[in-house]
């Protein structure tokens, strides 16, 4: 593996780790700050700029040690050109499954994700 594809991964566990653990600040390091956050929950369309997301995990309680964590998986990087890439992961929080479609790329040399998509795994 490349240096790349580390430093993504880097960027991958953080994104990780904030959302279990409802740290907006890993979020943040994982994060471009103008990135978008899309998808549908509960039927609805869903789009937020990372800022208001990342507001509402300030708000929100960290998903509970019994939850299933254990199942968080990167399941994909695809790195394209030399300054991006897209990653697949798959997160569950205590009442949901879902798969993020991550699009990334190299901003003054740190990887940033610029685009989340989300599916609710049924």
């Amino acid at each position: 593996m490349n240096q790349d594809i580390f430093a993504i991964l880097e960027t991958l566990k953080a994104y990780i780790h904030g959302f279990y653990e409802s740290d907006a600040e890993s979020l943040s390091v994982a994060f471009h700050p103008s990135g978008r956050l899309q998808g549908l929950h509960k039927g609805q369309p869903v789009e937020l700029s990372i800022e208001r997301w990342l507001e509402m995990v300030r708000k929100q309680q960290p998903v509970p040690a019994s939850a299933p964590r254990g199942e968080a998986e990167i399941i994909s990087v695809t790195k394209q050109g030399p300054d991006a890439a897209f990653a697949m992961v798959y997160v569950a929080s205590v009442d949901a499954k879902y798969h993020d479609l991550l699009s990334m790329v190299r901003t003054r040399g740190v990887w940033k994700i610029v685009s989340k998509t989300f599916a609710l795994v049924p």
